[in-house]
């Protein structure tokens, strides 16, 4: 009673092919973290060992974490930056624009 679709790609996950990198990618958050799953901790790692036990943290909290202090600067310098693109469009329309005599 599983959706076609859903078998072939859960057949492609278990051949390796062409979605090893999200394998790659979750090995690699899982070692660093010690966690599983989005939002809530999964049953069973995706890519330990069943002898390291049950996770209990979910992946996204510290993700979130590492992430906030790079992405906010990035963020902040975004909204300086579109600030200074429009008052800089702003005076030069106030150049180009003829005031009524």
């Amino acid at each position: 009673m599983v959706d076609e679709e859903f078998i072939e790609l859960a057949k492609k996950f278990q051949d390796g092919g062409e979605y090893d990198y999200v394998v790659d990618a979750m090995a690699i958050v899982e070692e660093s973290y010690s966690c599983s799953g989005a939002c809530e901790p999964n049953l069973f790692y995706f890519t330990q060992d069943v002898a390291a036990g049950l996770p209990t943290n979910s992946c996204v909290t510290p993700l979130m974490d590492d992430f906030a202090g790079i992405l906010g600067t990035v963020g902040l310098t975004a909204i300086i930056s579109g600030l200074a693109l429009l008052c800089s469009w702003f005076w030069s329309y106030c150049l180009w624009r003829k005031g009524d005599d």
